[in-house]
This record gives structure tokens, C-alpha cells and sequence, in this order.
């Protein structure tokens, strides 16, 4: 049997269509049906499918992706820089960042790489200390961005290629230069006085304030409770002179979080962040911090866990609230489902889900739900502990320690058992890099010039054969590199990654060089801002990012001469092409990657990861991917393989060998039995 009539046999509908929304199929002629199936997406389960499901997203985050040029971006000292915050804005960085006509300038690429959606991160006005998503206006774009005539020309050229287009929806926190939380901190009484999170000092067990200054000291409270911030490491909550409270903030101070118990509020954020941008075409939201919303609003202090500082990881406290289902289908009711054009076309909704139990999870993802379309899981890409706030992050993902491939296994048997045990009424995502983390080709295979083609086709073939919706950030699909072991403080652009090198454990009084590298290299093994650096084009002094004398923003990575996407382009066997055609083999055989379910068949092997994907009416693939250099046999299992007859051109003899789909070696490499070091197959069944 050929592949192309395997193709045609698993996608073949063996199940009677059922009825759909009140449609009466079986009196429809079979040009009708064809018709009526293809325009309501209808599987061969006979369901309905949303149009997500069966996309491929790719991710610009474009600070980092390309200057046009065409805005000033001028570069002003902020008098804030000096406040104990920290040490600079955005605006103090020397360079050129990227902007939204360079994300025109460049959907040829992104099309190219047969993408169905465009996922742009924040270009808001913002207050420039946490890369776009400390937001000041949400219905307007920062200038260093351009201009909302240049996001409505994005959107439109991005709606003539065919392809969609979401951003990103930051309603935990804004900034707090935003105009609501400038009138919030005024008084008690004004009209905004309960959009944010405020508290009074924690009292004593006689009802006063406790007084943590010392006599003589301007009077210092203490905090309503021990929860500590993400990225500063240090307290969630900060004084306010004007209202003689604390608000609470669970990352930057300059970023409160808004009180989603007041429905004013929340009515504001609908029409103001959510509604303005659906007018203008936009089809989905990727939800920052989207579990965060409904918080322990009695603030209960957290359980102590580490002796770094007296506050501590309120995860318990913040994620997974008591009221967040509610508003989640409050917000899709009101500010989205008009906006849909019915159960199976509406807006994508994908949530980021850090420290959720899968019994949990599924009350997000179900259909009947009405809440998140899907979600991002971080298991896999924070060593099987995805919870974002813990205090020593930068040291979970040792690569290569700790965390080996059946625990990898076990978070990637966690998302697809989403889609099987529901019967795809629940839904995830397939993904390996984003903004927040590292590359995956230094994380999960290797960056060696001997296998770093082979590895980066590897992971592109775990990714496209897995089941959901699958995102590919920008660089990935060339095999970009982490920052080189080099970088340091002073090259270094994430807010995270200076507060962690500023930290009084490794900024020792005597200037300990020890503990110095050894903050520098967390960040290097983990910091954000390996995903950061700028995007790579070609070959030239900038590598194509930018054409102004001052350079890119953030220093470029030493290999963009060797890795770009010109040189990848006129490359049949590099990495980008073959992601260009396992992307049109997943859509090939959408039946059994994206929609199939998932049967891992060796959990306990370190360095072979095989499984099974299945159609609904019975067709199968065998993976196999070898995480290592090493030569690697294998035998294959009970189930029997597809078969394909050659036929030897001088004995005329007939060879039977089972049926590769597709690999990351040629046919004229692979060996039976066995597999090649980071060497992947798939095996139709």
C-alpha cells in the first residue's frame, strides 16, 4: 500500500454523520454532504470541530523579530530607573528593536512555513519595565511599536494570506502608570477605588497595625500577609501613601493586579481589552497568567517552604481561585461569543495554566465548559514542576540532570490524555519553546554542529505528531541556540534575569566571583532571554534584524552567520525545510497527528521514545525518536506494519520492508532495526 493510499483510507469517514445543530444530513445528495461536512469541519467521528483545533500557530514576539526602521524608538532616561525597582526601563537600551511593519515586512516567511495563525505579542502602550506586558492602554500601541494604523494594515494583510491572527490578553495586572490604577491609589472613595487588590497592614492580636521600623524610623508597616512576588523574589505587596494601604502584585511592583471581584471592573476590561479588538478582526487571545484572576481575598498567609526570606510561594493563594471558572465563562459569554459566528467557529481562547492538576485542567478545556479553548502546560519544560513563582526556577532545568526522558514522557502522556480520555471534547497544545523559556534544541536534544540538523528535525517530528493545536515560535523553526556561555549581566535584557544576578545570595559585600557565575549561569541554563535574542535573517553584520548604525537592542548570538533563515532557505536538507514539510504532513494526516490518540509504548527507556498515534476508526502510526547519539536498535511491536513491495532493478525481485511516512534520514541511510544517533522515523501501521 502507497502512503498516498493510506492517506486516503484513514481519513476515509467510516461512521455515519450525525445530525448537526439540527441538520437533517441523511437526506442530503453526496455532493451535499461533501459540502455540508467541509464547511461545518466535520470528522470522521461524525463531530463538529472548532477551526482551531487543526491550525498551526506561530509566535512573534516582536521586540525581537524584526526592525523596519519607521519609528523612533527613542531612547530617554527614566528618572524611575533609579527607584529601587530596578535598574533601567526599556528605554534606557542602546539598539533598535523590533516593530510591527517588521512583522509585515516578513509574512512571506511565516507564511511560507504553511501557518494558519499568527500569534503577536503585546505591542500595547506600555510602561516599558517588563517588555510589553506592564500595560498602560489597552487600546492603543506603544510607539516604539508604530502606529494602530500599522496594526489594522497587519491585520488585514494577514486576513488576504488566509491566515488568522491573536495577541496576547494580559487582565491579571496592568501597569501602574495605567490611568485606572492612577485614580485607584488616590483615596478610598474615588470610582475606581476597588479595581485593584488593596489591604490594610497585617494587625496584632489587640487590632493595631504592626509597626515594622524601628523607633526613630518613618513608620514602615507590615505586609497583609507573607506572599512573595515572582521575579522580584521579595514581597507581593507595596505601600501607597495616598490611600494608607498595600496593594498586591504578583510580579513587579509597577504591575498591580486588578480586583476581578468588582464587576465594574471587569465590565471595563471586556469592552476596553477584549472588544475593541475583536471589532478590528482579531480571532483569539492568548490569556497571560490566566489562572491567576480570582485570588484568597483574605489573605492568608502562605505555608513557609524556603528560609531565603520570610515570604513565601502563594501559588495555593492565587492560582485556581475560587471564583475563576466564573468569570472565565463571564468573559467568553459577554465579550466574545458575539463576536463568534457559532459553537464551531468562535474565538480561540488559550489559556497559560502553570500549577494545574489535570482533574482541574479539564474543567478549562471542555467544550461544555465554554471557557478556554486550550491551555499551555509547562510540565515538560520546567522538569516536571511548572509552578511559575518558586525562588530557585533558575536552577530546575539543569540540562541533562534531574529530569530524564521518561519524565518527559509522562508530561506529554498527561496533555494527550486530554484529548483521549474526553474523546477530544477536551483540548491542548503541542509545543516545546515560547518567550518565557529556553530553546528546545539545548534543552531536550543538542546543539552539537554534528547532530544540531538531526535534533532540531527530531523535535520538530515529536511536535507535528503530537496531538492538539501546535505553536512554533520564531528562531525554532531554524534550530536558534540559547545565549552563548559568554553573556553576561551586562547583556542580559529580562527584568527576571538582572534581579536574579542582583540577589543578595550572589551580590556578596566581598564580591565573591563564585557565587557571581554562579547566578550567571541560571540565567544562561534558563533565563528568558535565551528565546530573546534577536531573530536571525542572514548572514549580514546585524543578521538582516536591523539596518541602523546603532544595532539590535540585545546582542545577537555568535552563530547568526551560520544559522539564518537565508541560508536555511536555499537548503533542501536544513531544518527549515523539513519543518515546512512535516507541517504539511501533519495537515496530510490531520486524522492521526493532530486528532489521533496517543499510546507511549516505553516509558522507562532513557534514550528511545517511541509511541503510538490512532485514527477514530482504527488507523495507526508508530514514532520513534532516538534522544541520543548513540546507535540504537529497536523491534518493533506486536502490531503489524504497513508494508511497501521495491522492486530490484537488475534481479526483478520484490522487497518487502515496512512503509516509513517520513524521517530525518534518507532512505538510503536508515538501517533496519535500528536507528542512528538523534535519528527519528514514522511507521504507518
Amino acid at each position: 500500500m502507497s502512503v498516498h493510499e493510506y492517506n486516503s483510507y484513514a481519513m476515509a469517514d467510516k461512521t455515519p454523520v450525525q445530525h448537526t445543530r439540527g441538520v437533517d444530513t441523511s437526506i442530503m445528495t453526496p455532493a451535499e454532504l461533501e459540502a455540508y461536512k467541509k464547511e461545518h469541519r466535520i470528522g470522521p467521528d461524525g463531530k463538529a470541530r472548532p477551526w482551531w483545533k487543526d491550525v498551526v500557530c506561530y509566535q512573534v514576539w516582536p521586540r525581537s523579530f524584526r526592525d523596519s526602521g519607521t519609528t523612533a524608538q527613542e531612547r530617554v532616561p527614566s528618572e524611575e530607573a533609579r527607584d529601587d525597582e530596578q535598574e533601567r526601563t526599556d528605554q534606557d537600551l542602546k539598539g533598535r528593536h523590533g516593530d510591527i511593519r517588521g512583522v509585515i515586512e516578513k509574512l512571506d516567511h511565516i507564511q511560507s512555513l504553511g501557518v494558519d495563525v499568527l500569534w503577536l505579542c503585546p505591542v500595547y502602550a506600555n510602561s516599558h519595565k517588563d517588555a510589553g506586558y506592564d500595560i498602560t492602554d489597552y487600546s492603543a500601541i506603544d510607539p516604539d511599536f508604530g502606529t494602530m494604523a500599522d496594526m489594522d494594515e497587519l491585520i488585514v494583510r494577514t486576513k488576504k494570506r488566509g491566515m488568522r491572527i491573536i495577541i496576547d490578553l494580559v487582565v491579571s495586572h496592568t501597569s501602574d502608570k495605567h490611568a485606572w490604577f492612577e485614580e485607584s491609589r488616590t483615596s478610598k472613595t474615588n470610582s475606581k477605588a476597588d479595581w485593584y487588590i488593596w489591604a490594610d497592614p497585617k494587625r496584632d492580636a489587640k487590632g493595631d497595625f504592626i509597626i515594622r521600623s524601628k523607633p526613630g524610623e518613618r513608620i514602615r508597616y507590615m505586609e497583609p500577609s507573607n506572599w512573595r512576588a515572582a521575579l522580584i523574589h521579595d514581597t507581593a505587596w507595596t505601600w501607597c501613601e495616598e490611600r494608607q494601604q498595600f496593594y498586591l502584585h504578583c510580579f513587579l511592583k509597577c504591575q498591580p493586579d486588578l480586583n476581578w471581584e468588582t464587576e465594574a471592573c471587569r465590565k471595563a476590561v471586556y469592552e476596553i481589552a477584549i472588544e475593541f479588538w475583536l471589532k478590528k478582526g482579531i480571532d483569539g487571545f492568548r490569556v497571560d497568567t490566566s489562572n491567576r484572576m480570582s485570588k484568597d481575598m483574605t489573605f492568608t498567609d502562605a505555608e513557609v517552604t524556603t528560609n531565603f526570606s520570610e515570604f513565601q510561594d502563594f501559588s495555593k493563594h492565587c492560582l485556581n481561585g475560587p471564583r475563576i471558572h466564573e468569570y472565565i465563562q463571564e468573559m467568553r459569554r459577554v465579550s466574545m461569543d458575539p463576536y463568534g459566528k457559532g459553537m464551531y467557529d468562535d474565538v480561540f481562547l488559550v489559556g497559560e495554566l502553570p500549577g494545574t492538576k489535570p482533574e482541574e485542567l479539564l474543567l478549562y478545556v471542555m467544550a461544555s465548559q465554554r471557557q478556554y479553548s486550550c491551555s499551555f502546560d509547562f510540565d515538560m519544560l520546567h522538569g516536571g514542576n511548572d509552578h511559575p513563582d518558586l525562588v530557585d526556577k533558575n536552577f530546575v532545568l539543569n540540562p541533562g540532570q534531574g529530569f530524564l526522558l521518561p519524565e518527559m514522557k509522562d508530561c506529554i502522556t498527561k496533555t494527550q490524555s486530554l484529548i483521549s480520555s474526553t474523546g477530544g471534547e477536551a483540548w491542548t497544545t503541542s509545543f516545546a519553546e515560547n518567550h518565557d523559556q529556553v530553546r528546545s534544541i539545548r534543552r531536550w536534544v543538542t546543539d552539537h554542529p554534528d547532530y544540531w540538523s538531526r535534533a532540531c528535525k527530531l523535535m520538530s517530528m515529536l511536535e507535528c505528531t503530537l496531538s492538539g493545536t501546535l505553536f512554533v515560535f520564531q528562531g525554532q523553526e531554524i534550530g536558534m541556540h540559547n545565549m552563548p556561555s559568554h553573556f553576561g549581566p551586562a547583556d542580559f535584557r529580562d527584568i527576571d534575569a538582572q534581579k536574579w544576578c542582583a540577589r543578595p545570595k550572589y551580590a556578596t559585600p566581598d564580591g565573591d566571583p563564585y557565587m557571581a557565575q554562579l547566578a550567571i549561569d541560571g540565567v544562561l541554563n534558563v533565563g528568558r532571554d535565551n528565546t530573546r535574542t534577536p531573530m536571525q535573517w542572514d548572514d549580514s553584520a546585524n543578521a538582516g534584524f536591523t539596518a541602523h548604525p546603532d544595532g539590535p537592542w540585545m546582542p545577537l548570538n555568535d552563530n547568526h552567520r551560520e544559522i539564518n533563515v537565508a541560508k536555511q532557505n536555499s537548503d533542501k536538507d536544513s531544518p527549515l525545510n523539513f519543518w515546512r514539510k512535516m507541517i504539511k504532513y501533519r495537515a496530510r494526516h490531520r486524522e492521526l497527528f493532530i486528532h489521533g490518540t496517543f499510546k507511549c509504548l516505553d516509558r522507562d527507556n532513557e534514550r528511545l521514545f517511541t509511541f503510538v498515534k490512532e485514527t477514530c476508526n482504527g488507523y495507526k502510526a508508530l514514532v520513534l525518536l532516538n534522544f541520543s547519539a548513540e546507535k540504537l536498535p529497536f523491534t518493533f511491536p506486536k502490531e503489524t506494519l504497513w508494508e511497501t513491495g521495491e522492486v530490484d532493478k537488475w534481479s526483478r525481485r520484490v522487497t518487502r520492508k515496512p512503509l516509513v511516512l517520513i524521517g530525518n534520514y534518507s532512505p538510503f541511510e536508515q538501517e533496519a532495526g535500528a536507528l542512528q544517533g538523534w535519528e527519528a522515523r514514522v511507521y504507518l501501521m
